[in-house]
């Protein structure tokens, strides 16, 4: 089991997914946060971008599991879903 964040993340992603539909990424962050509240420091900031790395290991984990095709997103509404 992939205990790194974006494996974390990747495992709850499938199950905010499963539990409530397809959501933007930006209605995914609080669930996230809400569950593993330690691994979301606001204050921690992405060396590349500035961003809050911890989002950025939220979209690291979406790609790897649109990659994986178990999620996709819609061009229209920009909400992932399972497939």
């Amino acid at each position: 089991m992939d205990t790194s964040d974006t494996g974390l993340f990747e495992a709850e992603i499938r199950a905010i997914l499963a539990a409530k539909g397809p959501l933007k990424t930006k209605d995914i962050y609080p669930a996230i946060k809400a569950r593993f509240p330690e691994r979301c420091d606001d204050s921690e900031l992405d060396e590349g971008n500035g961003e809050v790395a911890w989002k950025h290991r939220v979209r690291a984990a979406q790609e790897r599991l649109k990659n994986k095709s178990i999620i996709a997103q819609s061009v229209d509404s920009k909400c992932w879903y399972l497939v």
